[in-house]
């Protein structure tokens, strides 16, 4: 065990993230493969050159399967979203911001969601999207297709690793910011959109003020936020998105199992 480990440490001053393999079990599995060739050359080598080669053939052959398995049944990842209200820094923070079109700062009010990996693999290429379920009566903004959401690290895709958490970006609200479009999106008395789902769009390029299919009116929307991954089954989980009158009162609450 103590020789594994001293691999473990030398892969990492290597530079590997040795983290995103799976468990102690598998490397001793490697160490067997590695060994079990390396007896068969020794032993056979000196009698037989053919038989050597032939043996060592047959090994490599079946490991390439075995490690296939292995990586389909054994070393897969699970994705979790998890949200608590009451952690400030992790999951509503208010940040000020650089805003990309005039280069002014800004406060804005996240609202975001934590993904846990608690498999025994990577999960890669993870997107994460906001989809609405069910809007307020009286407002039509925010269309109902599938949304990209960015992650904090500001990008579209990511990789989470064994046991890491990450977190993703779902709405924000800007001091200041808001849009009108009069009766077009909105009966209510305020017409204004007060907030908006995280995505690419709204957060690096175009601004809120330019996405108005993104953004959301006073009410109470019921959003299914999903975290998808090329190697991973899909994470979801439904939310009660609140947004009120005031920039800074953004606030969201899962969804009662059933509802």
């Amino acid at each position: 065990m103590q020789r594994l480990r001293n691999l473990k440490g030398w892969l990492r001053n290597l530079g590997v993230r040795i983290d995103n393999y799976p468990p102690i079990w598998g490397f001793i599995l490697i160490y067997g493969l590695v060994a079990l060739i390396i007896c068969i050359v020794i032993c056979s080598w000196p009698r037989n050159y053919h038989l050597a080669t032939f043996f060592t053939s047959a090994v490599a052959a079946i490991a390439y399967p075995v490690f296939a398995l292995l990586n389909r049944y054994f070393w897969v990842p699970k994705l979790e979203i998890f949200f608590n209200p009451n952690n400030h820094d992790l999951h509503t923070p208010t940040l000020t911001v650089i805003n990309q079109q005039n280069g002014t700062a800004i406060k804005t009010h996240f609202i975001r969601v934590g993904v846990t990996n608690n498999g025994t693999g990577a999960a890669k290429h993870c997107i994460g999207e906001i989809q609405l379920i069910q809007r307020p009566d009286g407002c039509e903004a925010f269309s109902k297709e599938g949304k990209a959401l960015l992650w904090t690290r500001s990008q579209d895709s990511i990789r989470i690793s064994r046991k890491q958490i990450a977190t993703l970006n779902v709405a924000i609200s800007q001091e200041e910011v808001s849009a009108t479009f009069g009766g077009k999106y909105s009966k209510q008395k305020d017409p204004l959109l007060k907030a908006w789902a995280a995505t690419p769009e709204v957060i690096d390029t175009m601004g809120p003020k330019h996405r108005p299919q993104d953004g959301f009116c006073i009410g109470d929307f019921k959003i299914r936020v999903t975290v998808y991954s090329e190697n991973a089954e899909p994470a979801s989980k439904d939310f009660i998105l609140k947004i009120k009158g005031k920039w800074d009162e953004l606030s969201m609450e899962p969804c009662d199992e059933g509802a």
